[in-house]
């Protein structure tokens, strides 16, 4: 059998002066997200989105602490970036996919330091809380 890679595809761009977060989650990883007690919750901070919500698993020590270590949070539809934390709850977007307008103005190197945390903290819970799946990511930067 041959193994599938799934992806989960992160780009910012800044188009006219608003900074937009795009998003793509193969529908395989999306289902991970699914499942028992898990609600479905609508966003007041990102519109139109809707997240799958487990406070278990934010509420899991282990989960929690290795955020804390890539200086990320687990906070749906709230801000992308707060206390110096990126947020990325838009990984467990209902159908996988969206666009989020950021309300500040960050510097590139800010919000492409949050999407390689983003990328090394999935590679790292996935490899060590959801076997069979290899995570990569890339950031390009057009300038």
């Amino acid at each position: 059998m041959t193994k599938e890679n799934k992806k989960i595809d992160i780009a910012v761009e800044r188009i006219n002066g608003e900074t937009y977060l795009t998003f793509e989650v193969s529908p395989e990883i999306e289902k991970l997200w699914q499942g028992e007690g898990v609600e479905i919750r609508e966003s007041e901070s990102w519109p139109n989105l809707k997240f799958y919500y487990n406070e278990t698993l934010r509420e899991d020590y282990t989960y929690r602490h290795l955020l804390s270590n890539f200086n990320l949070r687990d906070d749906y539809g709230s801000k992308i970036i707060a206390d110096g934390y990126f947020n990325i709850a838009f990984i467990r977007t209902v159908g996988g996919t969206g666009k989020i307008k950021l309300s500040n103005t960050f510097s590139y190197a800010v919000v492409s330091e949050g999407i390689r945390n983003t990328i090394l903290f999935l590679k790292q819970y996935f490899a060590e809380y959801l076997k069979n799946f290899k995570v990569k990511g890339t950031l390009n930067i057009e300038l």
